[in-house]
């Protein structure tokens, strides 16, 4: 396995923007992880359901470490060799927790680059984190992730992955859609409007991607997951506790707070005051790594 620590020196704007969000956010992130934490539960059982020991397991996107906690739940105390937590945002991994039940170490890098050799790890896994790459380079991004993730695991192994799918937030899509409409006819400044993320992927691009590498499919499915908060408030934090600098990434910087402010503003009176139902899908797939996977280039 590489040491390698550096992200890489070319990370295009959007994926800086995403970089930066969880950095600024790393202190208080994991206070916003409702949904991700739920996304992992149902990720675990199904991995542990495949096989109960992994001597050593990759964390993409692993963020503050949520993740650890539940491991800790369904993993014996003696069936892990090690865990690595790699991601983008050197700020989050130093947020995580320092003990765990199992070694682990943090790497700093990019998922479409990852420093590691190849056939190293048993369980290679990503929760919340692949659509990220849909929303910054079309299918090309995700492909790059994938075949990474699969270069890097053992013939034998699994890989696991919860993905936003199609249709997900588009309550609060259409609402910052409008916005940044107006605001650019009424600023009269250029604005980029980013594709939803977390509301693009279809589960045949995710079963054909990891087919066309050779890996195969113990299971996927595309699940509904509504996600039910207090207030649509509430919701609003979480969305920018991770998605802040990634969405107004295309304007100015002196403007981003305002355009937040009316975004959330006009997001709460088209909801109204009272709890606030999600509209969440959730893609989950485990495929099996085979001789020949990742033969394919992209």
């Amino acid at each position: 396995m590489s040491d390698g620590t550096a992200v890489p020196e070319k990370a295009n704007d959007y994926k800086k923007a995403v970089r930066d969000t969880y950095n600024i956010n790393a202190a208080v992130y994991s206070e916003h992880t409702f949904m991700q934490h739920r996304n992992l539960e149902v990720l675990a059982e199904k991995i542990f359901s495949a096989k109960d020991s992994f001597a050593c397991v990759l964390d993409i996107g692993a963020g503050s470490g949520f993740s650890l906690g539940n491991l800790d739940r369904y993993e014996r105390q003696d069936s892990l060799g090690h865990l690595v937590r790699a991601d983008i945002s050197e700020k989050a991994l130093l947020s995580g927790p320092l003990i765990s039940r199992f070694p682990y170490i943090n790497v700093c890098c990019d998922a479409e680059r990852l420093p590691f050799v190849e056939n190293y790890f048993d369980l290679v896994y990503a929760n919340s984190v692949l659509h990220w790459l849909e929303a910054e380079s079309g299918h090309t991004g995700f492909e790059r992730a994938i075949h990474e993730a699969l270069r890097v695991t053992k013939p034998g192994g699994i890989f696991a992955a919860s993905i936003a799918a199609a249709e997900t937030s588009r309550m609060f899509f259409k609402v910052y859609e409008s916005i940044m409409r107006e605001s650019g006819k009424k600023l009269s400044t250029k604005v980029r409007i980013k594709k939803n993320p977390i509301g693009a992927m279809e589960l045949h691009t995710v079963v054909d991607t990891l087919l066309s590498f050779g890996a195969g499919i113990i299971s996927a499915e595309l699940v509904y997951e509504p996600v039910l908060y207090s207030s649509a408030k509430e919701y609003l934090n979480d969305v920018k506790a991770y998605g802040y600098h990634s969405l107004l990434s295309g304007v100015d910087a002196n403007l981003q707070s305002i355009l937040w402010n009316e975004i959330s503003q006009r997001f709460l009176e088209k909801v109204g005051p009272g709890d606030y139902l999600h509209d969440q899908y959730m893609i989950y797939v485990l495929a099996s790594i085979r001789h020949n996977a990742v033969d394919g280039t992209r």
